[in-house]
Parts: C-alpha cells; sequence; structure tokens
C-alpha cells in the first residue's frame, strides 16, 4: 500500500487499489487508505481531534461506517480510547477489526430509530450498534467494549442488534456490559464465537433477556467457545427463543457449544420451542455454573435435539431439565425426540425445594416423549434423586451410566407415565445392566397410572438364551432385592403374566426357603430341599413330607367329579386319588383300576 504525507494531497487523488483516499473536511484533509480491494477507514479520520473537550466518537464511528458504505464495503480499524454516547448503525460488507480499540460507552445511551425490519416492527433500542437487514458484517479481534457506566438503559439494552441479517460473525471481543451482548432476529448463517463478557451495572440491575439472545425465526447459526461472567446479575446467559403461537416463527438448525456461563440469576441455556418451534439443535461441552434461581440447562417445548457432554454445577433446581415452558400455552408435549447423555450434574437442587421434579438433578417432565436419557453422571449431595421422569407421551429410554442419588432419597423416581419407560444398557453386550443400582436407601420408584390397563414396568428380554427382562440384585444381609408395597386398599403384586413356550421360574438361590405370606404372616413355605408346608401359620415343613399342609381349622379337600369326568381324565397313574361325587366315596388309582378308599 502506498501512502502520501497529508502535505503533499491534492484535492483531486486518484483511487484505486494501492492509493490513498483523501476526504477533506471544514478544516483539515482525513486519510482513508486502500488496501487491496479492502478500503480500510480508522474513526479518528472523521474526528477534529484537535478541537479541546471533544470526546464522543459516536459521529466518528458512524461517519467511518456511512463512508464504507457508499464505496460497497471495506475495513474499519482503529487505536486507542473511543467514548460514545449515541447509537451507531452499520451496514453490509463490513470487516471491523477491534484490535487496539477501547470502546467505553458513558452517560444515558440515545434510542436507535424506530422502524419496520422485515416482519419486525420495532419503536427502536438502546442498541449501541444495530445491524438491519444487512449481509456480510463481521466484526473481530480483542477489542474491549465497556459498557459498565453506562446509565439510563431499558430491557431492550443490546451492544450488537442484528434483525434481518445474513452471514455475519462476532468474535474475539471483549465486553463488560450491563445488558445483552447480542441479539439476533430473523437472521441466518452467523456466529457468536470466542467473546469473552462480564455483567456490570451501575444501578446493580441487569436489565435485559439473553447476554446473547437468538429469537423470531432465526436458523443456521452457532453460539460457541464464550465466556459470560453473571456476577450473580445477568439473566439467561444463552437464550434461543422460538415465537410463541402455532405460527411459523421457527429456530432451527443450529449449535450451542463449548461456552462457559457463571453467575447467572435464571437459566444458564434455555432453549425455548413454544410450540415446538425450537428444534434440530446441539447443547455440547458447556459449562454452566451457579445459577440463582432456576436450571443450568433447560428446553422446553423443543423437538429433535441433544443435550450432550455437558457439566452443570450448583443450580439452584435442576442441572438439566426438558419440559414445557407452560403446558396449554405454549403446547402440551414438553420436549419430544431428544437425546440427554453423556452430561455431568453436581450439586443440583441447592435451593432444596423438596418437590420430587424440583428435588432431582435431571428431570424430564410435561408429556416429554420419545427419548433417550442417559447415560449421564450425577454427583453431590443436594439434590433428592438424579432423575425424575413424568409424566411422559411415548417411550423413555433410561441407558444405565454412573449416578450418585446423594444422601437424600431415591436413585430414581418416575411419576405415573402414558408408556412407561424403557431401561437398557450402556452397551451391545446382552449380558450388560440396564440400570444398577447399590445403596441401601430405596433407589427405584415406579408409580403406576391409576387405570387397569397401564403397566408401570414392562421388562423385555433381548433374544438368546439366558438373558433376563428384569434382574434384582441385593447385596447384604437384610436387604431387599425387591420389594412391593401398596397403600390401604391397593394391589400390591396382583398378577405374573409370561407369554411363549417357555416356563415362568422363581428361582432361589442360596437360601433357606421361599416364603409366601399374606397379612405379615407365613401362609407357604417352600424348603430349599423341596419340602412344602401350606397352612394358616406355617413355621417349616416337616421334612419327611414332600407336601405338608398343616391346620387345626380345616381339612384337606380332594378334587370332586362325577363318573364320567373321573374316566375322561387321560391316562391316570397310579395314587391319583379323588372324590366321586357319583358314588360318594373317596377313590384312588391302585393296579391300573380306581379302587374305593371306603
Amino acid at each position: 500500500m502506498s501512502r502520501i504525507k497529508i502535505d503533499e494531497i491534492v484535492a483531486s487523488a486518484p483511487v484505486n487499489t494501492d492509493q490513498v483516499l483523501v476526504r477533506r473536511g471544514a478544516a483539515e484533509p482525513y486519510e482513508m487508505a486502500l488496501v487491496g480491494a479492502l478500503p480500510v477507514v480508522t474513526p479518528d479520520q472523521f474526528m477534529r481531534n484537535e478541537e479541546p473537550g471533544v470526546t464522543n466518537m459516536s459521529p466518528a464511528f458512524a461517519a467511518a461506517f456511512a463512508y464504507l458504505n457508499s464505496i460497497g464495503g471495506g475495513k474499519l480499524t482503529g487505536r486507542g480510547t473511543y467514548r460514545m454516547e449515541n447509537c451507531v448503525e452499520m451496514f453490509s460488507n463490513t470487516w471491523w477489526d477491534t484490535s487496539g480499540m477501547t470502546i467505553v460507552v458513558t452517560g444515558a445511551l440515545d434510542r436507535a430509530p424506530a422502524g419496520t425490519f422485515g416482519s419486525v416492527t420495532t419503536s427502536g433500542a438502546h442498541d449501541l450498534f444495530y445491524i438491519r437487514l444487512r449481509n456480510n458484517v463481521h466484526i473481530y479481534g480483542s477489542g474491549y467494549f465497556d459498557q459498565g457506566g453506562q446509565t439510563g438503559f431499558l430491557t431492550a439494552a443490546r451492544l450488537f442488534d442484528f434483525i434481518g441479517c445474513t452471514d455475519y460473525s462476532v468474535t474475539g471481543l471483549r465486553a463488560r456490559i450491563p445488558g445483552a451482548f447480542t441479539a439476533s432476529r430473523e437472521s441466518s448463517f452467523y456466529k457468536i464465537t470466542r467473546n469473552s463478557i462480564e455483567i456490570a451495572s451501575t444501578s446493580g440491575v441487569a436489565r435485559h433477556d439473553g447476554v446473547i439472545d437468538q429469537w423470531h425465526e432465526v436458523h443456521d447459526f452457532e453460539v460457541a467457545e464464550n465466556r459470560i461472567e453473571g456476577n450473580g446479575l445477568s439473566e439467561w446467559p444463552i437464550l434461543i427463543t422460538g415465537e410463541g403461537g402455532p405460527g411459523t416463527q421457527n429456530v432451527y438448525n443450529f449449535l450451542i457449544a463449548n461456552n462457559v456461563t457463571r453467575g447467572s440469576k435464571k437459566v444458564g441455556i434455555h432453549a425455548m420451542g413454544r410450540y415446538g418451534k425450537c428444534s434440530e439443535f446441539v447443547i455440547s461441552g458447556n459449562i454452566v455454573e451457579s445459577v440463582s434461581v432456576g436450571e443450568g440447562i433447560l428446553a422446553t417445548d423443543c423437538v429433535n435435539f441433544v443435550i450432550t457432554g455437558n457439566v452443570t454445577k450448583n443450580t439452584q433446581t435442576q442441572g438439566i431439565s426438558l419440559k414445557s415452558e407452560s403446558v396449554g400455552t405454549y403446547g402440551d408435549n414438553g420436549a419430544q425426540n431428544f437425546v440427554v447423555s453423556g452430561n455431568t450434574v453436581v450439586n443440583a437442587n441447592i435451593g432444596a425445594s423438596g418437590t420430587a421434579s424440583g428435588g432431582s438433578a435431571i428431570s424430564i417432565l410435561d408429556n416429554s416423549g420419545k427419548g433417550v436419557l442417559g447415560p449421564n453422571s450425577v454427583n453431590g449431595t443436594t439434590h433428592t434423586q438424579p432423575y425424575f421422569v413424568g409424566p411422559t407421551l411415548g417411550e423413555i429410554t433410561i441407558v444405565s451410566g454412573h449416578s450418585d442419588p446423594g444422601t437424600l432419597g431415591s436413585g430414581f423416581l418416575a411419576s405415573p407415565n402414558t408408556s412407561g419407560l424403557v431401561i437398557e444398557a450402556a452397551q451391545a453386550d446382552l449380558y450388560a445392566n440396564g440400570l444398577t443400582m447399590r445403596r441401601t436407601a430405596t433407589q427405584l420408584q415406579v408409580r403406576g397410572a391409576t387405570t387397569e390397563t397401564q403397566q408401570a414396568i414392562i421388562g423385555e428380554g433381548r433374544t438368546g438364551d439366558g438373558q433376563s427382562s428384569l434382574t434384582f440384585r441385593s447385596d447384604g444381609a437384610g436387604q431387599a432385592s425387591l420389594a412391593i408395597n401398596s397403600f390401604a386398599g391397593a394391589n400390591g403384586l396382583r398378577e405374573i403374566r409370561t407369554r411363549g413356550t417357555g416356563a415362568l421360574q422363581l428361582v432361589a438361590q442360596d437360601v433357606a426357603a421361599i416364603l409366601l405370606a399374606t397379612n405379615a404372616t407365613n401362609r407357604v413355605r417352600v424348603e430349599a430341599a423341596g419340602q412344602v408346608a401350606i397352612g394358616p401359620a406355617v413355621a417349616s415343613a416337616n421334612a419327611a413330607a414332600a407336601l405338608d399342609v398343616q391346620s387345626t381349622t380345616g381339612g384337606l379337600l380332594f378334587p370332586r367329579m362325577d363318573t364320567t369326568q373321573r374316566n375322561a381324565i387321560g391316562t391316570p397313574p397310579d395314587g391319583l386319588t379323588i372324590y366321586n361325587t357319583t358314588v360318594n366315596k373317596l377313590q384312588t388309582r391302585a393296579a391300573g383300576a380306581w379302587v374305593d378308599l371306603h
């Protein structure tokens, strides 16, 4: 790039890719250099630096962006500190390298112009840089934006506000802000990456919704590797909203990855579907710490998504939750078609709400369905159970994985479900455990629905010999592998069904006996050697008897049938005994013939 000294400038300097373009002001000339095909300007080229007391650089930025727009686009650079008090518009085909620049915002930020942009009508907002119906805008470098001393901002205070834009990026910046960092509406194909953001406010209140806020018809975007320090002031560090109502305001095809958020007042990362308008996305590798009001990661009314590899720590309620924002208002079917796997939740439910869903580390609520939960790692002592599921609509598959139920209660709790739960192994190995729980406290609670046609647990074995549908195991004296309890008037275990040609087996290994009891009294006892005792109060079976019927109030009643029915018995063996009601005699089979016993 050639450069001409100021004192050698002529008014009609030619403009091409390797010369200098000169803009003459009222008193001084200010140069703007062209580098190749990419024009480069600096904000101070538009400012009379010799005038004392002038600190508001907003007009300089506005003039620089306007000039670049007038020549079809270019690159803005600069060095030093620039103070701003006014909103500034950015245009298409702008590259802003913020390296070496500090932008300090003071006073009450003026309101950006009102207007209609796409289908978004705005009365104006307190945006520092507003970009509306533009494309190919890239803001990058290591510049520092300091709005911490800004006053008079409202809820819509944003550093960068994109409406109806495409192909843009905000990368590598540092910012100290009281409001939102970026907001994107009706925009697509953009990236918000590698920014470091600190929330600060002179009033101690941060007035905004999402620090990084995406909503109203946005798609194909990435929010990644950002760091947000909320300082207990930020609302939602990362918020994605498919606007409510049964319209077409979809948000889809996006990635939220490897961000770090700390000290937020509300949910760390919230995908807000509203009638399923948030879909086809991945939330992966993020770290969410210290949420003072809500969940770490929350997906409401969303469809077709994956939440994986994230870490949440010290959240007021659940570390991860899938549900409806408001059943009946934004749809009735929570989250659908999802995978929540490979996440780590530490110290969820620090608010100790005491409710089943609020007390869990991970919850699937509000008719959510057709999803896979696990394996996930749950640790800490503040939750009541790692998982809470229900009510659900459709199949939820629980895949085994490490979970620590803490110190307060159940390892897993399920409320009434329409289609129940499927629990299966994490590996393809047919012999792997679907769900393993080992503690003295109750590990698995399943509450069946109130109608007779709905089952609480359905176990389906794999194809292959020796595979069990349900296996219950206890390691310790006095511990029950399976305990079935019921409330007063309810049926505890009403029936056991089996299908197919195989036998139903009840197998007890290395035990003294199998007992069947009612009202806490043993009625049937099967000894380890095979003797069976039956009676109103059985203590043991007679070792010399195969069948020991014990009673002082009743006798042994043999099968009762008439002669025709007796003769219909196929190949009766010797020793078979019946009571013949035709002749009113007890008869037994001996030497191939029926013999009266009296």
